[in-house]
């Protein structure tokens, strides 16, 4: 039996997933989040 990889899609990045259940995140989808919560917050912890 061969392993397979999966992927799914959020805010339009395809996020691959391992057959041991590892995501891999590219790192412009990490860019993404961090800007987007510092947009909302104001600040890279989420606490102002």
């Amino acid at each position: 039996m061969g392993l397979e990889t999966r992927s799914f899609e959020v805010y339009g990045f395809k996020i691959e997933v391992h057959a041991g259940g590892r995501r891999v995140w590219p790192p412009s989808f990490k860019r993404f989040i961090n800007v987007s919560v510092v947009r909302v917050f104001g600040t890279r912890s989420g606490v102002n």
